[in-house]
Formats: structure tokens, C-alpha cells, sequence
């Protein structure tokens, strides 16, 4: 209602004064009546601003018509129920149509027609209407309700949420067995697997101890951890060493920097305990010997070629000839520039064998069968068979040797005391050094550490060392 029918309504005795004025002052367009505005003033100021008059003029009933006319053609916010082609977005429109199309999977004229049809009406809803709809198909993701929507989990008075607790109806209870579950019988066509009687950990420790049957170097302790048979690797290597280092080998399995340390660290990878095969344990404990032993893991002192030296031949040959083939076959042509003194004295052995056999079979065929296998650059001729001549003066020069051998033996004892007293002076020098080191903190750790292990195979090699001047194996000069 406008104000001036307001106003006419008022002057007509239909509304109150006091209706009047209260409805003029809530006038958003009227911003100058005020909640202080009296009646007298609001009726003043409406016909100062014509806004109101007190007679109807042609002119004041032209201007309603006016309004009512306007006001009937405003334009309607309802949507209409369809759109024309004319003023559909065209991006929309083809893609409804080949989402409408693709639905009913007809492509004939009569289903075009209808898709057109549901398009626009779709569209008149909504102008997005399949753009929305083809991106909520295309989205992964699922939009659930709220599960503080559901029965039971609003808010309790002390404003936490409490779900209700529900029997599990398939609860394997007693009191919510069905019948069939119930019965005491077991199903139709079911076997019943028998029990064995082993279960969870010992069943665990069980299987571990059948695998550790298999290798004659690994245990299983109650706990089911893997472990090493130090008894069977201390016979192994005892077995296969040097006979002049047997005794190295208990010193290196009672030493907490030998076999102790090394042992700690067998299992740390990712293989098998139980894939792990005897050979493996073997090579494994003999590098580890060859370098505590030398700092070396290629180093072994193995017995080899002085027993096989004295063994009988491979081929089974037991003739000169086929004893002198069959060491051949395992000569080493350039044992004189080893490092190893134990290969030296391997292959000298060897070569008083071959000159020994030498004089069954002959020179010139034992000059023949040696050139036969030899390299080129280790030919040799018949003079390396001949045996040298005895000395006329041999025996004096033995005497001689003897003489200077005991007189020796007093300087040899005071170069061991000083040589045994330099190595300790060395182990104690490192160990404070070592230990000056480990206090240390400005050092990165990985900078310290490997400082340290330096150091450690430097107090090694001065034990080695140490160990060999007391048990005399070590000639100091």
C-alpha cells in the first residue's frame, strides 16, 4: 500500500492516526519521518514533499494508474516451466542432449525430439543443470550422512558423544547361537584336521629347530633366536688351517674384538637364518680369521699346498711321472714374487719335490713335461734339475752358522724385549687416543667413528703383532 493510500484510508476513517503514524514512521522510504516525528509534522513534511494532498486531483489518479500499470508488467521471479532453443546456453543445451541421447540409447528423430524437449525443461530449472550433474558423476567421491546424524550418537549432557552399544548378532556367545550353530555336530562334508598339539611360540620354536637341523652351524636357543655353533666353527677352522696358526684360532674366538664381534653381526641382514647354507657359515668364518688376522679377508693360511704336495697324485698315477704331473698341474709360476713368505715356502717345497722326481724320470723328460705347462716367460732348462754339488767346506761352514747362531741368540732376545715393549708402548698410545676421541664432542659422528674403527684395526694388527713376537714366529732383527 502506497503512501497516499495510506494517507486517503486515514481521512476516510478505515485507519487510526495512530496507524497512520506508525506506519509512515516504518516507511523505508520515507527516511526523513522519524521515530520523533509527531502526527502534525509527518502530515506537514508529506505534503511539503507532495508526497500527499488533501484533494484528488486527475492528475494524482493519473499517477496511480500509472504505478498499477507498471507494477502488473513487472516481470515475474517465478521460472517458467520450459525454455526456448533461443535463449538456452548452447554449451548446456549439447551437452544434454548427448547426455539425454546416451540414456535412452535411441538416436532415432522421435527420441531426438523428446531429449530436446527434457533438456529445456531441465535447463528452465536449472541453467547449470548438466554441467552440475555430469561433474557430480565424474567425482569420486562419496558424500555419506553424518554419523552424529544417526540414531543414538547426538550429544550427550555432557556434551560427548556416546554410541550406543549393539549385541553382535552374529557374536559367536552362547545365548546368540541359532540353532544350527548351536548343534553339537560338526557340518555335512567337513573334515576335522587333527590336532598336533603344538601351537603360537613353541610351534614357531619348533619349526626353527627342524631348520636349524639342517646346518651344522646354526642353533636355535629356547627364545627361537638364531645363533652360531662356536664349538663347530672353531673345529672347522682348526681343520682347515695352517697347523702353524692352530693356535691362533682359539686366541681369535675368545677375543671381544675376533669372532665375539664379528658374531653379532651375522644376522643383522634381511636373509633367511634357515637359507643360509654350511658354505656360507665357512667363507664367512674365514675371511673374518684372515682379517683380524692379517687385516686382509683374502688371506687365509690354509693348509693346502704343503699337504698336497706330500698326498698322493689326483689322477691316481702313482708312477713319477704322473706324481710330477699331477704337482705340476698345481704349481705356482710366480710364487717368488708373493708377499706371502707361506707361499714362498709352498712353492720352494714344491720345486725340491719336482727335482727329486726328477731323477727317476729323467732330466731332459722332466725338462720336456714342466715346458709343457709352463708360460712362456717360466721355461726353464736342464740345469734347473741339476742338484748342486756338495761344498768341500760344508761342514765348516756349518760350524760357523752354529757359532754365529748362539752368539745371535742373546740379541735376539734383547731385539724381542725391545720390540714387545715398542708394541705396547703402541697399544697404550692408541687406546688413549681412542679414548681421548670418544670424549670428544665437537667431532660429527660419522667423522669420529670412522677415526675410531681406524684406530681399532691399528690396535689389532699391533696385538697380531705382539702375539707373534712372544710365540716366536715373528724374527726380530
Amino acid at each position: 500500500m502506497t503512501t497516499i493510500q495510506l494517507y486517503r484510508k486515514h481521512k476516510a476513517g478505515e485507519i487510526s492516526r495512530e496507524k497512520f503514524l506508525y506506519e509512515v514512521r516504518r516507511d523505508n522510504n520515507l527516511p526523513f519521518i522519524t521515530n520523533l516525528t509527531s502526527y502534525n509534522d509527518a502530515v506537514k513534511i508529506l505534503k511539503n514533499k507532495g508526497i500527499v494532498t488533501e484533494v484528488d486531483t486527475k492528475e494524482a489518479k493519473a499517477d496511480e494508474a500509472v504505478k498499477a500499470e507498471t507494477k502488473a508488467k513487472a516481470p515475474s521471479t517465478k521460472k517458467p516451466s520450459s525454455l526456448s532453443i533461443d535463449v538456452a546456453n548452447p554449451y548446456e543445451y549439447r551437452h544434454g542432449l548427448q547426455y539425454e541421447l546416451e540414456q535412452g540409447d535411441d538416436y532415432s528423430d522421435e527420441a531426438l525430439e523428446k531429449a530436446k524437449t527434457t533438456v529445456l525443461k531441465n535447463l528452465a530449472k536449472d541453467a547449470n543443470f548438466y554441467s552440475t550433474l555430469l561433474n557430480q558423476k565424474q567425482s569420486h567421491y562419496e558424500f555419506k550422512t553424518p554419523e552424529t546424524d544417526a540414531p543414538g550418537m547426538q550429544a550427550k549432557a555432557d556434551g560427548y558423544l556416546k554410541k550406543e552399544l549393539k549385541k553382535d548378532e552374529k557374536a559367536n556367545v552362547k545365548d546368540s547361537l541359532s540353532k544350527s550353530e548351536a548343534a553339537k555336530g560338526k557340518p555335512k562334508g567337513v573334515k576335522e584336521m587333527p590336532d598336533k598339539g603344538v601351537e603360537g611360540k613353541e610351534k614357531t620354536i619348533k619349526e626353527g629347530l627342524e631348520e636349524a637341523k639342517k646346518s651344522k652351524y646354526i642353533i636355535v636357543d629356547e627364545e627361537g633366536d638364531y645363533q652360531l655353533d662356536s664349538n663347530a666353527i672353531t673345529d672347522y677352522l682348526k681343520s682347515v688351517i695352517d697347523p702353524e696358526e692352530i693356535e691362533n684360532v682359539d686366541i681369535f674366538m675368545n677375543d671381544d674384538e675376533g669372532y665375539s664381534e664379528s658374531s653379532s653381526y651375522f644376522f643383522d641382514n634381511d636373509e633367511d637364518p634357515a637359507t643360509i647354507t654350511n658354505k656360507e657359515v665357512e667363507d664367512w668364518a674365514k675371511q673374518e680369521l684372515s682379517y683380524w688376522l692379517f687385516s686382509n679377508p683374502d688371506e687365509f693360511p690354509s693348509k693346502g699346498m704343503s699337504e698336497d704336495i706330500e698326498s698322493d697324485p689326483v689322477n691316481g698315477d702313482s708312477s713319477a711321472e704322473g706324481q710330477f704331473n699331477d704337482l705340476m698341474s698345481r704349481y705356482d709360476w710366480y710364487y717368488e714374487m708373493s708377499d706371502d713368505p707361506r707361499k714362498y715356502d709352498t712353492g720352494t717345497a714344491l720345486d725340491q719335490k719336482l727335482k727329486s722326481l726328477a731323477k727317476t724320470i729323467g732330466t731332459d723328460r722332466a725338462v720336456e713335461l714342466f715346458n709343457l705347462k709352463a708360460p712362456s716367460d717360466r721355461k726353464v732348462t736342464s740345469t734347473f734339475f741339476m742338484e748342486v754339488k756338495d761344498d768341500k767346506h760344508a761342514k765348516l761352514k756349518e760350524a760357523l752358522k752354529k757359532a754365529l747362531r748362539k752368539e745371535g741368540e742373546t740379541e735376539d732376545e734383547n731385539a724381542k724385549k725391545s720390540a714387545v715393549q715398542t708394541e705396547k708402548a703402541k697399544l697404550i698410545a692408541l687406546s688413549k687416543q681412542k679414548s681421548e676421541l670418544q670424549a670428544d664432542t665437537t667431532k660429527p659422528e660419522e667423522v669420529k667413528n670412522a677415526e675410531i674403527k681406524g684406530i681399532d684395526l691399528k690396535m689389532r694388527a699391533a696385538n697380531n703383532s705382539l702375539t707373534k713376537i712372544n710365540s716366536g714366529k715373528i724374527d726380530v732383527v
